[in-house]
């Protein structure tokens, strides 16, 4: 916990205040970067935005499912639609993971 915490603010504190005004032109470019600072953000908000919709029941994302899953769920959406790149990161991550760990 404490070391993903010190990773979060290590890449917030070196992004600047755009981290949050990116579309998923940004996000795919920094999911398919080798292993860094890119990477860790995209690892990073993927794992935020999958930890806050499954604490409130928008997704149940099995015990066992690695960010590793999800980060590759994501970058298969965002590849498969390519002329929504320019929307906003947070519905480009929700809409597979909504889709992918439907709650029953």
């Amino acid at each position: 916990m404490g070391k993903t915490i010190f990773t979060i603010l290590f890449v917030m504190l070196f992004s600047g205040p755009v981290l949050g005004f990116t579309n998923g032109n940004e996000l795919l470019r920094d999911c398919e970067a080798e292993p860094g600072v890119n990477s860790g953000v995209c690892y990073g908000y993927i794992r935020g935005i999958a930890d806050a919709g499954s604490s409130n029941g928008q997704y149940c994302i099995p015990e066992g499912v690695k960010v590793i899953q999800v980060k590759e769920i994501v970058v298969k959406f965002l590849n498969e639609n390519p002329k929504r790149l320019n929307s906003p990161n947070y519905s480009l991550v929700h809409e597979p993971l909504l889709a992918s760990f439907p709650c029953k």
